[in-house]
């Protein structure tokens, strides 16, 4: 390489002669120290780093490269260059990849340029796709016929993409609650259809109108314009969504931060049945990517966030807590809205964390003293200072919270300590930071990947109950024994029947619980449904409270009864519980319930299956511990156990047990 070649454009220019001369390796080595120059890379020289990788054999490097093309890049032609390359990538050559899924694709316009898009946005977040999509004009077609190729084909997930056209409102409705009804009828009628004989997950893209109006601004203000009755059929469809356990996007949510000048293509519309503009596509494709990644599982689920210059501004070992900026003036406006923003964020379920560089009574005292602190010390579920590196320090946040580093994001204004936590653990998601405190706000708030599937009282209690759990740990660490810190929580569970009441948080717990998971099967609500409808199975839920904390719904077991030649069996088809209770012996409780079941039922034996995967080593022997045995290991990888039921009837865990009559 050229060693006077140091500025950014001179290192882009002597790759790109490298490329041009197919010199491949000298090509990715000018562009990779182009790269360095930058925090973050631009779209565009990630995809030609891409490039240069993967004609030089190297598709790995080439598919990792692409990935903050999904974060960095929001122009249609970077993205549409960085999927050209994804497309000639294997899966399997995919970085961090976690699930493979087939996806339908029903759109009533040209859905296909959206979903290559779809395909890197979802890669992004460890989702590879397998798209297919009807022809054109099937949309009915394809969804309401059982005969259709698409029930036939059965996929793990359908993506409804309408658009407004398809509404056929007309400008002014005499009957605006008749003609809601119907269309929200008419629409939600097709996930009906969908899961009459299958569970596929659904994502409802909603409908977003343009601007213009016949009737103006006066418009907004009539009952029967169209404008206002698609903003009713949009609340009526996003509602039944959440109660359907069907994921929806807010297209028209999208559309004003774009803009509908930019959003809204008529002449995409007219030329190609596009109804979105090419700067409109990368942004639908993120959102619905990141909507999808939450009803599996794969939603971030703790903020993680530096001090100094990010809750606030200055540095307090220097400036004190008076000097710190915070409350006057603009840039202190800035810091307070932010910290709102944060614990709004926390109340709908979003853990939070410090991890600052501090001495960590200088920095608690921040939050004790400062008039204008928005957030106290107990809005965070773990608190590090000191002044290891933040790498290792978010390695013990997550072992203290028991979550895996791909459900932490962090927050940090230095670029520094960004790439030392990149480096050391791309696990972990750490988004770029406006230079300007005024932009915090926005930033966080437009950031898609806290994306939930659900909201329950357990999730607004998530911090309290994470920080219960802190406190749980420092008792474990401070008693003789195991026996001895059981005994001092003061344990009570109580078991209930899985019902439409705690519906939601149990498919939510099948679907994101990943450790403490013995067969990790994700279902959606009709799935259980189905499921609990099937004459022997019994679906329980477990509660647990103790001195500390009621830690609200942590367990989901389904036992399903079959007959065997030597009499009737209850094989524990799912068995999974929150990791904030490890150690404390419920599992042995929820066991003990189910066996209860089984004998009730006058079943000989129980069964317990336990299927291996990436996330789920820690519980590869519990069924042994409980006092199961027979091992007997299945072709795919499986292992069976059994017990009498009376074996486990009886514990020996303090943990005092009631049912809820209801």
């Amino acid at each position: 390489m050229n060693p006077r070649a140091s500025s950014l454009a001179e290192l882009k220019e002597t790759g790109n002669r490298f490329f041009a001369e197919h010199r491949y390796d000298e090509a990715a080595s000018a562009y990779e120290e182009a790269a360095r120059m930058s925090e973050i890379p631009r779209g565009g020289l990630c995809v030609r780093l891409a490039r240069a990788h993967l004609e030089a054999g190297r598709p790995e490097a080439a598919a990792a490269w692409l990935m903050p093309v999904a974060d960095a890049a929001p122009s249609f032609r970077t993205w549409w260059s960085a999927v050209s390359i994804l497309d000639r990538c294997p899966p399997e050559t995919w970085p961090r990849i976690r699930r493979r899924l087939r996806v339908a694709l029903v759109g009533t316009w040209t859905t296909r340029t959206f979903g290559a898009l779809l395909r890197l946005a979802a890669a992004r977040l460890g989702l590879a796709l397998e798209i297919e999509e009807p022809d054109f004009g099937q949309y009915f077609n394809a969804t309401l016929d059982p005969g259709s190729p698409l029930h036939a084909s059965r996929p793990d997930v359908v993506i409804l993409a309408p658009d407004h056209r398809a509404l056929g409102l007309e400008p002014f409705s005499d009957t605006p609650d008749t003609d809601t009804e119907a269309a929200v009828e008419r629409w939600a009628g097709v996930w009906r259809a969908l899961r009459a004989n299958a569970s596929p997950i659904i994502i409802q893209h909603g409908f977003a109108t343009p601007g213009s109006d016949p009737l103006g601004h006066y418009a907004t203000g009539l009952a029967g314009s169209r404008r206002t009755v698609t903003a009713r059929i949009n609340r009526r469809l996003a509602g039944l969504a959440t109660e359907q356990d069907v994921g929806f996007i807010s297209v028209q949510a999208l559309a004003g931060r774009l803009g509908a000048g930019a959003f809204f293509d008529d002449r995409g519309w007219y030329m190609a049945k596009m109804p979105y503009g090419p700067e409109a596509l990368p942004l639908l494709a993120r959102h619905t990517a990141a909507v999808l990644a939450a009803r599996v599982g794969f939603s971030r689920r703790c903020l993680v966030l530096d001090l100094d210059n990010t809750l606030w501004g200055g540095v307090i070992g220097d400036d004190g807590v008076e000097g710190i900026v915070l409350g006057d003036g603009p840039d202190g406006e800035a810091f307070v809205d932010f910290q709102l923003a944060l614990r709004e964020l926390k109340g709908r379920g979003i853990l939070l964390a410090v991890c600052s560089k501090n001495d960590e009574a200088v920095a608690r005292a921040a939050f004790r003293d400062h008039p204008e602190m928005v957030l106290r010390e107990d809005d965070f579920a773990a608190f590090v200072a000191n002044w290891e590196p933040k790498s290792a320090n978010l390695r013990a946040i997550a072992a203290t919270l028991d979550l895996g580093l791909d459900s932490l994001t962090f927050l940090d204004d230095n670029p520094y300590e960004r790439a030392e936590v990149r480096r050391a653990l791309p696990e972990v998601d750490v988004p770029l930071m406006p230079e300007d405190p005024t932009g915090f706000r926005r930033a966080i708030e437009e950031y898609p990947y806290f994306e939930p599937s659900a909201f329950t009282a357990n999730d607004r209690a998530r911090a309290e109950q994470y920080r219960a759990r802190a406190n749980a740990l420092a008792l474990q660490a401070s008693a003789g024994s195991i026996e001895e810190y059981q005994a001092g929580l003061g344990m009570r569970a109580l078991f209930g029947r899985i019902d439409a009441l705690n519906m939601s948080r149990v498919v939510q717990l099948m679907n994101k619980t990943n450790q403490f998971n013995l067969t990790t099967r994700r279902r959606t609500v009709a799935a259980v449904e189905e499921l609990l409808a099937r004459p022997g199975t019994h679906g329980i839920w477990a509660r647990l409270a103790d001195r500390f904390a009621d830690h609200g719904l942590i367990s989901v077991a389904i036992g399903i009864e079959r007959d065997a030649p030597d009499g009737r069996v209850l094989e524990i088809d799912t068995l999974l519980m929150s990791c904030r209770v490890l150690g404390r012996g419920m599992e042995a409780v929820v066991v003990a319930e189910l066996a209860r079941l089984a004998w009730a039922a006058g079943c000989v034996r129980v069964e317990g299956l336990y299927i291996p995967t990436e996330r789920n080593g820690m519980v590869a022997d519990l069924y042994p511990r409980l006092g199961f045995g027979d091992e007997s290991r299945e072709s795919d990888g499986a292992v069976r156990w059994t017990a009498a039921p009376g074996a486990l009837l009886s514990p020996d865990v303090p943990i005092e047990v009631s049912w809820h009559q209801g």
